[in-house]
């Protein structure tokens, strides 16, 4: 195992550690402990080195309901006798783990214990202790500085600073959501960002990578943003909007689409128009006329789709009717050759 990961283990599990062994010494309005701990791995070449962190715990520790973890820990077979506690951890996630612990009260301001575990890291099962010891420093208010009460508002300020992010969707919707209690304000703001979006202009130009599942989760999905904003584009007659977005409507907006105008849209979308109209006022315009005409861009568009199609084997209608009058004969087989001078030599 790497030396970088055997350090995100031990910091992993320092972090759950401190915070539940704090709650052996758990208070009523709040005990400000100065905890050191030492941690011990089977294998570790080195000793890590004495860890110091202050904690605020409350003063009834008599149950596991008080014992703060992380999100992806729970305890259980929580039991106190007299002045000693013991319980079980199990972690699971990316820092998974197992192991019991023990509390020992020493005295009102004091406390010891230890953490016996055992994880995975890299394919290698590893072995673990971590011992530590509590000195009570100062009084504290459990309510607010508790390692659970710091926790959650950490994570109340992280989805703060989310709640506006339509890429940060699974953070708020769904039954593993680390702030659904966030979900009515996170989706408020999302109703209105969509509701924006109907507004052609204000379209995302590339939706690779746009988070549509994020207004989807909301009750705006995709397609009914987009027939909005193709109902808008109609209202406004935004012809490349129609174009790119709503092939619903483009069977009347060519129709009513002027090339002289939308020359481009014309020539991209409108695939009849484009042919008999390029018949009428480009093919055999020689280049003076051509420069003065009105579809002059028009033709020059039209040229280009039409090259491009030739160079991807997708010839129009007319190029693929007929071969051309004057095209070459194709060149007979060499079984055709052989057996017309067979013939010439009186084979039968």
């Amino acid at each position: 195992m790497t030396r970088p990961s055997r350090h995100r283990t031990v910091r992993a599990v320092l972090c759950i550690a401190l915070a539940t062994v704090s709650a052996g010494a758990v208070a009523q309005t709040g005990d400000r402990y100065r905890v050191k701990s030492t941690f011990d791995m089977k294998g570790m070449p080195f000793q890590m080195p004495a860890q110091s962190t202050e904690v605020c715990t409350a003063r009834d520790g008599g149950s596991a309901s008080m014992v703060p973890h992380e999100d992806n820990c729970r305890i259980s077979g929580f039991e106190r006798s007299g002045s000693k506690s013991r319980f079980r951890m199990e972690c699971s996630g990316k820092e998974a783990m197992s192991g019991e612990g023990e509390t020992e009260q020493l005295g009102p301001d004091a406390y010891r214990g230890s953490i016996r575990a055992l994880t995975q890291a890299d394919g290698e099962s590893i072995e673990m202790t971590i011992r530590f010891e509590g000195t009570r420093i100062g009084a504290c208010d459990y309510a607010t500085e508790s390692p659970e009460a710091i926790g959650k508002a950490m994570v109340a300020q992280t989805c703060e600073s989310q709640i506006d992010s339509a890429h940060a969707w699974k953070m708020f919707v769904g039954d593993k959501a680390t702030c659904a209690g966030s979900r009515a304000k996170y989706c408020a703001n999302l109703v209105r960002q969509a509701d924006a979006l109907v507004d052609p202009a204000k379209f995302p130009a590339q939706e690779i990578g746009f988070p549509w599942q994020g207004y989807e989760a909301c009750g705006r999905p995709r397609a009914t943003i987009v027939a909005k904003a193709c109902n808008a584009a109609q209202a406004s007659a935004n012809l490349d909007f129609i174009g790119a977005q709503c092939p619903a409507l483009l069977g009347p907006a060519c129709a009513a689409a002027d090339a002289r105008v939308k020359p481009g849209f014309v020539a991209q979308y409108c695939p009849e128009q484009a042919r008999a109209l390029a018949a009428q006022q480009c093919e055999g315009r020689g280049y003076t006329a051509m420069s003065t005409s009105p579809y002059r861009d028009f033709c020059s568009r039209q040229a280009s789709r039409r090259l491009e199609e030739r160079n991807a084997g997708r010839a129009g209608d007319e190029d693929s009717a007929q071969a051309p009058a004057d095209a070459a004969p194709a060149k007979p087989s060499m079984r055709e050759r052989l057996k017309g001078l067979k013939d010439r030599l009186g084979g039968g």
